[in-house]
């Protein structure tokens, strides 16, 4: 059983360029699962076997605008993979709260890697949930996509940051997220892993 305990004070502004602190949240690609920091963090089933998946609320250096954090771990190399959820926004149907949130972020994320390469806004064509006031029952629904990415090239030595999503995601018919996923340079290796695992069922 991991102990719980809080750590005090929030970062307002986006924290992704702190002394000592070079990855989302400060929390850096190679970070150990048993390290101090995620002392607060709960075990949760990775997406891939093999991997040690952590979830919590406090990470070293917290966001205003995100309430839960999930990391993923390789065995040897450490944290590959992380994601921050923001809090449900009720009745947001037209979307308005969530969009005005993600252009919150994506200009902080900017700051530290530059333009999205990628900004999606697009409705099916056919879709059902076409009108203004259902937007976000489209997203349930996926017939709507809206996220923003980013893939830094050449990846930052010290970020080590391989590529980063901004995405609006729909908790009910009526009812938004916003959701940060990222993806350190080790991801492949931590991929790999289930892909043995896999490969040692036949």
């Amino acid at each position: 059983m991991r102990r719980i305990f809080m750590v005090a004070g929030v970062l307002w502004a986006f924290p992704f360029l702190a002394a000592g602190a070079q990855g989302p949240f400060g929390i850096n690609a190679g970070d150990r699962y048993d390290h101090p920091q995620f002392e607060a963090f709960r075990e949760i089933e990775p997406t891939e076997p093999g991997l040690v998946a952590l979830m919590g609320e406090k990470p070293p250096l917290p966001h205003s605008l995100f309430e839960t954090y999930a990391i993923q771990f390789h065995p040897e190399e450490g944290a590959c993979w992380g994601q921050a959820r923001g809090p449900i926004h009720r009745d947001d149907r037209y979307g308005s709260t969530v969009r005005a949130r993600m252009e919150r972020v994506r200009g902080q994320l900017s700051d530290s890697y530059g333009s999205p390469g990628e900004e999606v806004d697009r409705l099916l064509p056919g879709a059902l949930w076409d009108g203004a006031e259902y937007w976000s029952r489209a997203l349930q629904s996926n017939e709507r996509f809206y996220f923003y990415q980013w893939e830094p090239d050449p990846v930052d030595p010290q970020k080590r940051v391989k590529a980063l999503s901004l995405i609006a995601r729909a908790a009910r018919s009526n009812d938004t997220r916003m959701v940060l996923e990222w993806q350190f340079d080790n991801w492949a290796e931590c991929q790999s892993v289930g892909d043995q695992l896999d490969r040692g069922a036949f």
